[in-house]
C-alpha cells in the first residue's frame, strides 16, 4: 500500500506535469511567436518551471549553500528548445 507522502508527491508531480504543459502549450499556441523567438520562449518557461522545481525539492535540505547546481545542455542550454524537444540536464555536484 502506497504511503500517503508517496501519495501526495505523485499527486504533485502530476500537477507540475500538466502545468508544464500547459505553459508549454500557451507559448506554441501565440502565432504572433515563431522561430527563434519560440525556441528561447520555451526555454524561458522551461527554465521558470525548474527553478520553482529546485526551490520546492531543496526546501529544508541541510546542504552548503552552492554545493550543487542543475545545469541545462544540448537544446536547452543554448535556449533553442523547439516544441517537441526533451528537456536535457545535469546535476552537478
Amino acid at each position: 500500500m502506497a504511503s500517503t507522502a508517496a501519495t501526495a508527491a505523485t499527486a504533485a508531480t502530476a500537477a507540475t506535469a500538466a502545468t508544464v504543459l500547459a505553459a508549454r502549450a500557451a507559448v506554441v499556441a501565440d502565432p504572433a511567436v515563431g522561430g527563434a523567438a519560440l525556441c528561447r520562449r520555451l526555454s524561458d518557461v522551461t527554465d521558470d518551471v525548474l527553478a520553482h522545481l529546485w526551490v520546492e525539492a531543496s526546501a529544508g535540505a541541510k546542504r552548503r549553500k552552492g554545493t550543487v547546481s542543475l545545469v541545462a545542455v544540448g537544446g536547452y542550454g543554448r535556449r533553442e528548445l523547439a516544441p517537441r524537444s526533451d528537456v536535457d540536464v545535469v546535476l552537478v555536484y
